[in-house]
């Protein structure tokens, strides 16, 4: 009876200590890069008065609908009368419990908001770890990998985009694939798509982008194992299970796609989004406030929306990507190197799907691949190309992770301390000082609110409100989204609303909110405009 609590904590602490390394790149990370932009307690939320706080809009709206204040997801209470408005932007389904969860325990709607970020943050990295180390079985490639995953300089440029702090799903379905890889088991390939299923659910952008990169690596598994599966497609019960798997993750992925299928909301023709394919200028366009590469932060500002091409991953991440590629085009010409008794053929897998992944989302000079990406379903509706990059530092990770790897087993006596100099590289690379880093304070967001709360708090539940301020000071948006916040919290409808593409008619009184506008898009919706309540 006494030797099981001893073998238990034997066991425990056999894990911690092959573990360690995971949690002092997890505690780094979080150090220079996390709380570097939240704050140490946490004061701040990452983005701006815009996206930022809509998305806080879509996770409260999720919150109300789980707890039952509103009847209806996808009715959401803006840009009256609409309806199914929350088809028209993102959705942040797959992560919205996490936040409701922290609203429940007492947080507030900002807090909730940036402990959400941080709660992400920690899976990302995690998940990141999970795979390199079943990839690389090595306990110090992998945190060296998942932090190039996590806590990238090229993610400071996506902050204002909250859909896309979901993550965690990427290295998953990249894991399971690997698994699938090594055993061919049905449910290993189905738990693949279930992951790019459920990141479907955490964000469509991204969800399409997993779904192309994961169509990829499983055509070039298909093309590596093409014996072996030729022999399972024999087995009817092998071929059943893959099918009935892959129509299971359909359907549970309809639910989500059939208000989207429905919408009014239109795409956007290819020549409106070339221009937000990223470039090799994209690539080595950085942030302002780095350690050492401040010269590369005009590299692309003269392109349209230069901001969202800021997506430079950092020194090491190019590095990593250059030298592994020349690793495997050399182990092609020199079959007996020593490179080859170190490469396997599920590297090999990986290298390519990341490496074709980054080409067709590639634009040089006035030709791109994307055009053959574009074709695909889904992507008519996808107008900012550069967030590719969130799926893309998987591969960049794993270039890290094998760098890392291939000098570990050429020194691997000294692997403590290459550890440690990789750690301190990496924050190096990576760093942003804190007054560069897109962020707003708590305190601020909800001054912003006072004023508006003032005057709605006494409205009857269920009104519809239209905020109309006399003077714009900031851009239209951010009033449209403060009276999204505050009529959210007091249950009133508002004609107010934010989304990435207008309704048809309602554009002219989203850039200037007045009673000729507001009249104008009530009528061309057919709808009475003395059932308003209007705040100035």
């Amino acid at each position: 009876m006494e030797k099981h609590p001893i073998g238990l904590k034997k066991r425990i602490t056999t894990i911690l200590l092959n573990s360690w390394p995971y949690f002092i790149g997890l505690a780094v990370g979080l150090v220079f890069s996390t709380f570097n932009i939240i704050g140490f307690p946490i004061e701040y939320y990452p983005g701006d008065l815009g996206d930022a706080r809509f998305n806080m809009y879509v996770l409260e709206h999720a919150h109300q609908f789980f707890t039952g204040d509103v009847d209806s997801y996808w009715d959401a209470g803006f840009m009256y009368p609409m309806e199914n408005m929350m088809s028209w932007s993102d959705n942040l389904l797959g992560t919205a419990p996490i936040y409701s969860f922290l609203r429940l325990i007492g947080m507030s709607r900002e807090l909730a908001f940036s402990s959400w970020f941080l709660i992400l943050v920690i899976l990302n990295y995690s998940t990141a770890y999970l795979f390199l180390r079943k990839l690389l079985g090595n306990k110090y490639a992998a945190p060296i990998g998942a932090m190039i995953f996590a806590f990238s300089v090229g993610l400071q440029s996506q902050l204002v985009h909250a859909q896309t702090y979901p993550r965690f799903a990427i290295p998953l379905a990249m894991l399971f694939a690997l698994y699938f890889y090594w055993e061919l088991k049905v449910k290993f390939l189905i738990l693949s798509v279930f992951m790019v299923v459920y990141q479907f659910y955490c964000g469509i952008y991204l969800g399409l982008m997993l779904g192309t990169m994961m169509i990829i690596t499983f055509l070039v598994l298909f093309i590596l194992k093409r014996k072996e599966i030729w022999e399972k497609l024999k087995q009817w019960k092998w071929t059943l299970g893959v099918t009935l798997g892959i129509v299971l993750a359909l359907l549970i992925l309809m639910p989500l796609m059939l208000p989207y299928m429905s919408s009014e909301s239109e795409g956007y023709p290819l020549a409106d989004v070339l221009h937000s394919v990223p470039t090799i200028k994209s690539y080595l366009y950085g942030q302002h406030g780095t350690i050492g590469w401040e010269f590369l932060s005009r590299t692309a500002e003269d392109y349209p929306a230069p901001w969202a091409h800021q997506i430079f991953p950092g020194g090491l991440a190019i590095l990593g990507v250059v030298i592994i590629t020349s690793v495997f085009i050399h182990n092609q010409f020199k079959k007996h190197s020593w490179f080859s008794q170190k490469l396997k053929k599920e590297y090999l897998l990986f290298f390519i799907s990341g490496l074709v992944t980054l080409l067709f989302f590639l634009k040089i000079g006035d030709f791109t691949l994307y055009q053959f990406i574009y074709k695909i379903p889904g992507y008519i509706s996808v107008r900012a190309v550069q967030r590719i990059i969130n799926v893309e530092m998987i591969f960049f990770a794993f270039a890290v992770g094998l760098l890392v790897w291939l000098i570990l087993e050429k020194w691997g006596r000294k692997d403590v301390l290459i550890f440690i100099l990789f750690i301190g590289i990496i924050v190096v690379d990576n760093y942003q000082d804190a007054k560069f880093v897109s962020r707003t304070s708590h305190s601020f967001a909800n001054q912003e609110l006072t004023y508006l709360r003032s005057k709605m708090k006494y409205i009857p539940e269920g009104t519809v409100v239209s905020y109309e301020p006399e003077v714009l000071e900031y851009n239209s948006l951010v009033y449209h989204i403060s009276a999204m916040l505050v009529a959210q919290e007091y249950h009133l409808k508002c004609v107010n609303g934010y989304t990435s593409k207008s309704p048809e008619g309602y554009w002219i009184y989203s850039v200037e909110p007045n009673e000729v506008n507001r009249n104008y898009w009530l009528e061309f919706k057919d709808s009475k405009a003395d059932t308003v309540y209007i705040v100035h």
